[in-house]
């Protein structure tokens, strides 16, 4: 819906403050996602890759294949494949990000819908595995974040899941209690109020986070 240089406004904040971001890649987008007929799609090219590569706090994460739903509502690319088709997906994918040299750390599974046999396919090639609400209908609530399958998996409900204003609102009335909070929004659906409450959540925030990869490390020694 925006231009690469909007993306990097929204970057630019956590850059500053020093805070990694776990960011969904598409590798194939598709530009009309809810049309289960759609043929018009966005390939992942050499600029998308330039503007990921600027930024030192960002972790790529595969956000599906086409971000296409593959049924009518609920939207999911994955919901109702098999292993076997749901491997196929994953592996073109990370293969198109490997030409820009882009090896996603996690995967983000389109509208948040997956089954559990597609979880089998994740876990064969992700250690960490993201969810969120929608995920709770589709593949039942789980304690964040849980270990499955040898790999993490990281669900992030509301109310840290969603419009960063609801957002910060939230975590405004958190003390220093030690718990891991996921915190997820959509960064095109914060461009209009010039990522106000982002900045304001980043600024919470500094200090208190830690790097997916670090996370995934720590945590599968302790639990695996």
């Amino acid at each position: 819906d925006y231009k690469n240089e909007a993306f990097e406004r929204f970057a630019d904040i956590f850059e500053e403050n020093e805070i990694n971001i776990l960011v969904g890649v598409i590798p194939n987008q598709s530009k009309n996602r809810h049309r289960i007929d759609n043929n018009d799609f966005k390939p992942f090219n050499e600029n998308d890759a330039k503007t990921l590569r600027k930024f030192s706090f960002l972790e790529p994460a595969l956000h599906g294949f086409t971000h296409q739903t593959i049924r009518k509502k609920p939207y999911s690319e994955f919901s109702g494949l098999s292993i076997e088709q749901t491997t196929e997906k994953i592996k073109k994918g990370i293969e198109i990000l490997k030409q820009f040299n882009i090896a996603p750390l996690a995967i983000i599974s389109p509208f948040d819908t997956f089954t559990s046999t597609n979880f089998k396919a994740f876990s064969s090639f992700f250690r960490i595995i993201c969810g969120g609400y929608p995920s709770a209908t589709s593949f039942g609530f789980w304690v964040s974040p849980s270990v499955i399958n040898n790999s993490i998996y990281v669900a992030s409900y509301k109310p840290v899941s969603g419009k960063a204003e609801k957002i910060l609102k939230h975590l405004s009335t958190k003390g220093n209690q030690s718990e891991i909070i996921p915190i997820t929004f959509h960064w095109a659906g914060e461009v209009e109020n010039n990522f106000s409450y982002v900045k304001q959540i980043a600024k919470l925030i500094k200090g208190k986070t830690i790097s997916w990869k670090n996370f995934s490390d720590i945590y599968c020694r302790q639990n695996i």
